[in-house]
């Protein structure tokens, strides 16, 4: 047979042209496919096209005479080699873009979305990393932000998911945690106890985070006064948080606490033995960078569960303290439930306890509604959150904060 495309004699089983380099065994098919008329009006055979033999070549007359009738020469330029190079010439485009907009993405960081890792990030353009202690503080309070921007609690709880701030179900177990030194030298961490849990002092919505310590890192009374008169508002140990204690954190987890308004009891003793009923508009709130964790935003509700004088009245008082944190609740603890494995806390490593009067005891912020000289506290052993100790003995602290 000829090649279609230079007119050279070839083998018939070739596949491609020796002389032209041309694919023959695609065209020949082409033409076995097309539909054909068998004969001319005369009667004579029609051949199918064949490309013009060149001068030299030995070609049949019959041949001859038919290509001749029937068949205008090849052009040069014929659809079959315009075809082969689209074939290379479209690889090497695609492969030359891609190359290009890798370049582009090495030398702006991938255009902006990855960090110094190289980790492509969502949101706010924060690298997703593996834990909470992978973060920065910075890196965690953007995140923040863009859980506290979050229009739902179930889009919040994604958003945590996307940056590994909790497990893939969306629960908090305790483990999310990141490490923490204090500028004197005691050294510990922190958890993930919420998200989007408490309301920012300026008004702009909820905080994203909050963190709790996870471990006592420092002890002291709550009111040298010998009174929880004022409550939490009024305390030696509010003042002494946010002042020395805030002053001992990290500088760059400073620089990303949120102020949050804390609601309490900031009357302190709130039962009227008169009317044998408890004052509830003692409740008010108060702008807080660092606090402790009250009753109930550990226990959660407790409504029903209380028995002792004004037991609805007394619920109330305390349950308008704050509601329980997401960790809390995902753990199951709740008033009938304090599991001392899931609330005991350890003295963080260079903490100095030796003025502790039980270094086995945590305050919370709520005081007592029913005597001047209390404040609930946690019992580190049997993990029992419902004792009210004297406010002027030296307990551990746990503090907590948002970013």
């Amino acid at each position: 047979m000829y090649c279609f495309n230079c007119g050279h004699q070839i083998p018939d089983d070739s596949v491609f042209c020796p002389e032209c380099g041309c694919r023959v065994d695609t065209a020949m098919a082409e033409l076995e496919d097309e539909p054909s008329i068998s004969t001319t009006e005369t009667g004579k055979p029609i051949t199918p096209p064949m490309a013009t033999p060149l001068a030299n070549q030995q070609v049949p007359s019959s041949q001859n005479e038919d290509v001749a009738a029937t068949t205008p020469a090849a052009p040069p330029n014929s659809p079959g080699k315009k075809k082969s190079k689209a074939l290379i010439v479209v690889p090497i485009v695609v492969l030359v873009l891609i190359l290009g907009i890798a370049a582009a993405g090495v030398l702006t960081g991938w255009f902006g979305l990855a960090g110094s890792n190289g980790i492509i990030s969502v949101g706010q353009g924060v690298p997703v990393r593996e834990s909470v202690n992978d973060y920065s503080w910075e890196e965690l309070s953007a995140i923040s932000d863009e859980i506290s921007a979050a229009s739902s609690e179930d889009e919040a709880i994604e958003i945590a998911k996307n940056y590994h701030l909790c497990n893939e179900d969306g629960t908090l177990d305790g483990t999310q945690t990141k490490e923490v030194e204090l500028s004197n030298g005691v050294t510990s961490s922190v958890e993930i106890i919420g998200f989007a849990h408490d309301d920012a002092s300026d008004g702009s919505g909820k905080a994203g985070i909050t963190f709790a310590f996870t471990e006592m890192v420092d002890f002291a009374p709550m009111s040298t006064r010998g009174s929880n008169e004022g409550g939490w508002k009024y305390s030696d140990l509010r003042t002494r948080l946010n002042s020395d204690f805030l002053d001992m954190l990290p500088d760059d987890l400073q620089e990303n606490i949120v102020e949050v308004d804390k609601s309490t009891n900031n009357v302190g003793a709130v039962y009227d033995s008169s009317s044998q009923s408890f004052v509830t508009t003692c409740i008010s709130t108060t702008p807080d960078k660092i606090w402790i964790p009250s009753y109930t935003e550990i226990v959660g509700d407790i409504s029903g569960s209380i028995a002792s004088r004004d037991s609805e009245g007394m619920a109330e008082v305390l349950g308008s303290e704050g509601l329980q944190y997401q960790l809390y609740s995902d753990l199951g603890i709740s008033q009938g439930n304090t599991p001392a494995d899931l609330l005991t806390l350890n003295v963080a490593d260079g903490t100095d306890a030796s003025a502790a009067l039980d270094a086995s005891l945590r305050w919370t912020r709520t005081s007592d509604p029913t005597d001047l000289r209390y404040a609930y506290t946690i019992h580190n052993t049997n993990g029992n959150c419902n004792e009210s100790h004297t406010v002027v003995n030296v307990y551990g602290i746990a503090p907590c904060f948002c970013i």
